[in-house]
């Protein structure tokens, strides 16, 4: 006999794999983690189990919570889950996430089926979900002041779910996400600039760099100062460098105030006079974030 039920949830969601690697886009939720919690008693989220253990079951949960990473905020998630002879066939989330002036909003679907476990315990009014290693493929578009940006990469997740004859649960999630954006094809090219850039987060960022390659090796230095924090950046070499006519990204190891951490720089030349043409963007591993486009300066792309 099927069960239907309201419940609380115990979205558990935990991250295997690779190391990332470099995404394709600025922005990028490599490092981010989630935790929500649910609690339909009080108005918070709510979780539907329909177990049919020889068939095909269904539990559809959403939480919300905070976000901790590169993007500091609160989230809210919906999902669901469709699993059929003990696996699951199909997953699908929508998530938002708030962070001071940043908003990322982003969809999950199954990449690879998972073992699970839909069942009605012995006690009557108890039905249970438990899923410990599902795979997910992410999309997301992360909206700042500094410009809209794109990342896509898969994520594992487990969710348990329960619900007890009185009505009473308890529920927890937490996520995690590695970003797999395409990676960049290195090319020989010159690449040198200096200026600054005004934005309403960072005020003024001032910079220069240079960047040198032959399609193998690259050679690159830079240093970037936010006068609003007083971050300095300082590049100590580079992987990879990547042009076209007018657009070029390099990237490599920096330090920032000191602390060792990636980063990448892409750079769009568009005219001579530079200043309100060309654009700057930088990007470190550790979360600091400059773009926009030159109100001083210039950007040269070369052969």
């Amino acid at each position: 006999m099927r069960c239907r039920l309201v419940a609380l949830a115990v979205i558990m969601l935990a991250l295997v794999g690779a190391p990332p690697v470099a995404a394709q886009t600025s922005g990028a939720l490599t490092g981010e983690v989630l935790n929500g919690t649910a609690n339909p008693s009080l108005g918070i989220g709510a979780v539907a189990i329909d177990c049919e253990p020889a068939g095909t079951s269904s539990a559809t949960y959403s939480v919300v919570g905070s976000a901790l990473g590169p993007f500091p905020g609160t989230v809210e998630e919906t999902g669901s889950f469709t699993i059929v002879n003990g696996q699951v066939t199909a997953f699908q989330a929508a998530f938002t996430i708030q962070s001071g002036l940043t908003q990322i909003e982003g969809t999950k679907t199954l990449r690879t089926s998972t073992s699970a476990v839909c069942s009605n315990a012995p006690e009557p009014g108890i039905a249970s979900f438990t899923d410990i290693a599902l795979i997910a493929s992410y999309e997301a578009t992360i909206t700042t002041p500094l410009g809209t940006f794109t990342d896509e990469g898969r994520a594992a997740s487990g969710a348990q779910m329960l619900t007890t004859p009185d009505g009473r649960a308890s529920a927890a999630t937490q996520e995690s996400f590695i970003s797999e954006g395409l990676v960049l094809a290195a090319t020989a090219g010159h690449v040198t600039g200096g200026g600054y850039i005004g934005d309403v987060v960072n005020e003024w960022v001032s910079f220069g760099f240079t960047a040198k390659g032959d399609g193998t090796a690259v050679k690159a230095q830079c240093s970037v100062s936010d006068r609003s924090t007083g971050v300095q950046v300082k590049c100590l070499d580079a992987t990879m460098l990547a042009r076209t006519a007018t657009h070029a990204t390099f990237m490599g190891q920096a330090r920032v105030d000191g602390a060792l951490t990636g980063y990448r720089i892409d750079v769009d030349d568009l005219g001579e006079r530079g200043a309100g043409l060309d654009t700057f963007k930088i990007q470190t591993d550790n979360g600091f974030v400059a773009a926009g486009i030159l109100a001083g300066g210039n950007l040269q792309i070369h052969d």
